[in-house]
């Protein structure tokens, strides 16, 4: 997917799957701004909103805002929360969370 100021980068699979579940380019993701990065356990792709993460087979699920910058901090997909197990969803006091395969994160 692509725009005149954005270079086109293909999103297939399992985050194709998820980029459309969230509205593509008109939901929070947008644009996609990296290829998938596969990993030893699963793969990762950027987008301009946030990032999509998928343990194989999948399906991928959704980081972004404080969630995402907090898991990155405490060291992503290798640190002691592991893979996302659940979309980041916005609690009722309007924090973000989400499960992981070894914790929860609110930010």
């Amino acid at each position: 997917a692509g725009t005149t100021s954005t270079p086109t980068v293909p999103v297939v699979g399992v985050m194709y799957a998820a980029w459309l579940a969230h509205n593509g380019t008109a939901g929070l993701l947008k644009f996609p701004a990296t290829v998938v990065t596969e990993g030893i356990r699963g793969s990762r792709q950027v987008f301009q909103g946030g990032e999509l993460w998928a343990l194989r087979p999948g399906p991928a699920r959704l980081l972004y805002g404080a969630v995402l910058t907090a898991w990155h901090n405490a060291g992503g997909d290798l640190s002691r929360y592991g893979f996302p197990i659940t979309d980041t969803t916005t609690t009722p006091d309007g924090r973000l969370t989400c499960q992981f395969e070894h914790g929860t994160i609110t930010a």
